[in-house]
C-alpha cells in the first residue's frame, strides 16, 4: 500500500474546510443526515441527481487516466442503484458508453424514478457473468448496496463480486464497496455464508466518511476515499447542519486528525521556565531481575519522552543502584526509586515486563504489590498537586487479574492504557462480542477501566470513558517492529508531562499521529529496514510540524 494510499483518506477529506468533516458517522446517523437534508434543503431526487454528479465526473477521471472505454454500472433494488442509474444517465448524455447491470428490474422510491428516466442498454448480472472480456475492458460502478447492508451476499451478486475480484476490475464505489458493513469495517458474513466485497479503486461517500472506511478489513477494500457535498456547495453551512444534527444522539465518532489537537500539544516558554515545570517523567524497569528486556524497553520509551521537551525523565527501579549498574551511560536520564518524587507528572509502567506465566520474569504478586503501591501514592500526590499525576500502562503490566482488580479501585489521576489487540483480548475478551465493531469493543474497555485507551493495530481507536472515539488512519507499516509500541508510550508520557492541564484523550490521538509521521520520515529517508532507533531520530521532526512555541 502506497503512502497516498494509506493518507488518501485524510487529504481528500480537508477538501470541505471544516471541522465538521472529521466526523464519521453510523449508519443510523447517516440515515438521520440524509432525512435532515430532505426535511430541510432539498427534495430527495435533488440529492440523488447531486450524488450522481459527483459519481459522474470521478468516473470520468478515472476513464481519463486508464484504457477503459466503456462503463457498466451495477444497480442494485436500494438508493445506491438509483444512484448508479442516475450516473449511467449522465455518463451517457457526456459521450460515454454505458449500460447498466440490474440486479432486478423492481425498483421503489426514487430509485423507480431514475429507472424510468433510464433510457440505455441494460442487462440482467446474470447476462453480465456469460461475458467474457467485460470485466476487463470496462469500469465498473458498484451500485448494488450502499451502507445499509447487513446481510452476506450471495448468488449472483457474489459471483459477480468474485469475478471482479478475480479479474481486478477497475472499480468506482458508491458510498461503501458492496459487502461490507459500514460500522464494524467487517465484510458481512454469517454461519452459513462467508461474504464477499469488492476491492475498489475508489470510493465516493456523501456527507461524511464512514467507519469503514477507515477501518480494517474494510479500508483495504475502498481504495482512495473521496467525501462529496449533497448539497449546493453555496450552501455548505447546510451541510453542517446536517452533520450536527445527525451527530446528536449515538456515538462520538471522529478521524484523527491534528486539527483536532494541535492546541493541546504547543510548547509553552516562560522567563522563569525550570525544569519541574516542564514535566518529569519516570519509567519504570525492573533491571535486577531481567536487565536485557528491560533495559532495552524502558529505555526507548525514556529516550523517546526526552524527545518530547520534557524537564526531566527518570528511569526508575526497586533497586536503583542496579539500575544505574546496567543502564548505558549515555542515556538522558536520571536513576531513583520508583515514585520516590515529589515532583513527578508522568508514570509508564510495564515496558520490558513479561506476563506471560511460562515466561514471567517477575512473580505475579511482585506485580500485584508494585501496581497497589503505585495506586496508592499516586492517589495521595493527587491531593497534593493541582493537575493529577498520569499513569500509562502497558506491556508487562496489562494482565487480566491486575486489570480486573484495578477496574474496582478507586483513582483521582489519570489512567492511560496501550493494549495492542492481543493484550486487550487477554485482558477484556469477555468484553468483545461476534460483529461487534473494533470501536465499540474499545470503548466497552475504556467505560468498564475509567480511562483512556489506546488500542493499537493498523486502524488504532482512541477510546475515552466518556464516550468518545477517535479512529486513527495515519499510520505506517514501519511500525510493525518490537519497540515501536515502546516509543509511543514515551510520547505519550511526555505530552502528558508538558502540559497537563489538557485532555489526555486528545494528546493520545496527538501521540499516535506524531509516531506514525516519525515512522513514515524514517521509511522515506532510510535505505535499510526500519528500527526503533531510526524512528527516535525523526521523531523530533514530526513533533516539530505540529508543535507551536508560544512564549508566556
Amino acid at each position: 500500500m502506497t503512502y497516498a494510499m494509506q493518507d488518501s483518506c485524510a487529504a481528500r477529506l480537508h477538501a470541505l474546510h471544516s471541522p465538521d468533516t472529521d466526523m464519521l458517522l453510523t449508519q443510523a446517523q447517516s440515515r438521520d443526515a440524509d432525512a435532515y437534508a430532505i426535511a430541510h434543503h432539498a427534495p430527495s431526487l435533488t440529492l440523488m441527481e447531486n450524488a450522481a454528479r459527483h459519481v459522474c465526473r470521478h468516473a470520468q477521471k478515472m476513464l481519463a487516466h486508464s484504457t477503459k472505454t466503456h462503463v457498466t454500472v451495477l444497480v442494485g433494488p436500494g438508493n445506491n442503484g438509483g444512484d448508479g442509474l442516475a450516473c449511467a444517465r449522465l455518463l451517457r448524455q457526456q459521450g460515454v458508453n454505458a449500460r447498466c447491470a440490474l440486479l432486478t428490474e423492481h425498483f421503489a422510491g426514487d430509485a423507480a424514478t431514475m429507472a424510468k428516466r433510464w433510457d440505455g442498454q441494460s442487462l440482467s448480472l446474470t447476462a453480465l457473468l456469460q461475458e467474457q472480456d467485460s470485466f476487463q475492458r470496462h469500469l465498473f460502478i458498484d451500485g448494488l448496496f450502499g451502507i445499509g447492508l447487513t446481510r452476506p451476499l450471495c448468488s449472483i451478486p457474489a459471483l459477480t463480486i468474485e469475478r471482479l475480484n478475480q479479474c481486478q476490475s477497475l472499480v468506482l464505489a458508491i458510498d461503501m464497496p458492496s459487502g461490507l458493513h459500514s460500522d464494524t469495517g467487517r465484510v458481512v458474513s454469517d454461519n452459513t455464508h462467508q461474504g464477499n466485497a469488492p476491492y475498489a479503486t475508489r470510493t465516493i461517500t456523501f456527507f461524511s466518511l464512514k467507519p469503514a472506511h477507515l477501518l480494517y478489513p474494510a479500508k483495504a477494500h475502498c481504495g482512495a476515499v473521496y467525501v462529496a457535498n449533497l448539497l449546493d456547495e453555496a450552501t455548505s453551512q447546510h451541510h453542517h447542519a446536517c452533520l450536527r444534527h445527525a451527530t446528536r444522539h449515538g456515538p462520538s465518532l471522529r478521524m484523527n486528525t491534528p486539527r483536532q489537537w494541535r492546541h493541546v500539544i504547543e510548547r509553552q516558554t516562560r522567563y522563569d521556565d525550570h525544569k519541574y515545570r516542564r514535566g518529569v517523567v519516570s519509567v519504570y524497569g525492573d533491571y535486577g531481575r531481567f536487565p536485557l528486556t528491560s533495559i532495552g524497553a524502558s529505555r526507548l520509551t525514556a529516550c523517546s519522552a526526552a524527545l518530547c521537551d520534557v524537564g526531566m525523565v527518570r528511569l526508575a527501579s526497586d533497586t536503583p543502584e542496579t539500575c544505574h549498574k546496567q543502564l548505558f551511560t549515555q542515556s538522558p536520564t536520571m536513576w531513583a526509586s520508583w515514585l520516590d518524587d515529589a515532583h513527578g507528572t508522568s508514570y509508564v509502567l510495564g515496558p520490558g515486563l513479561i506476563t506471560k506465566q511460562s515466561a514471567m520474569r517477575r512473580p505475579f504478586g511482585a506485580l500485584f504489590r508494585l501496581l497497589r503501591t503505585t495506586i496508592h501514592r499516586l492517589n495521595a500526590k493527587s491531593q497534593r498537586t493541582p493537575y493529577p499525576p498520569t499513569l500509562i500502562l502497558d506491556a508487562g503490566m496489562l494482565h487480566p487479574p491486575l486489570m480486573a482488580w484495578l477496574s474496582r479501585q478507586e483513582r483521582h489521576f489519570t489512567l492511560i492504557l496501550t493494549p495492542h489487540i492481543g493484550e486487550a483480548l487477554r485482558c477484556w475478551h469477555h468484553l468483545q462480542q461476534r460483529q461487534q465493531s473494533k470501536w465499540q469493543w474499545a470503548q466497552k474497555i475504556a467505560s468498564l477501566m475509567r480511562a483512556t485507551l489506546i488500542l493499537k493495530g493498523t486502524d488504532s481507536v482512541v477510546a475515552h470513558h466518556d464516550g468518545r472515539i477517535i479512529i486513527n488512519a495515519h499510520t505506517s507499516s514501519a511500525l510493525a517492529t518490537a519497540g515501536s509500541g515502546d516509543i509511543l508510550s514515551g510520547i505519550l508520557a511526555g505530552l502528558c508531562a508538558s502540559n497537563p492541564v489538557h485532555d489526555p484523550f486528545l494528546k493520545s490521538a496527538a501521540a499516535i499521529y506524531c509516531h506514525a509521521d516519525a515512522a513514515i520520515e524514517a521509511l522515506r529517508h532510510s535505505a535499510h529496514p526500519v528500527n526503533p532507533s531510526h524512528i527516535l531520530s525523526f521523531l523530533p521532526i514530526a513533533l516539530a510540524r505540529w508543535q507551536h512555541m508560544r512564549y508566556i
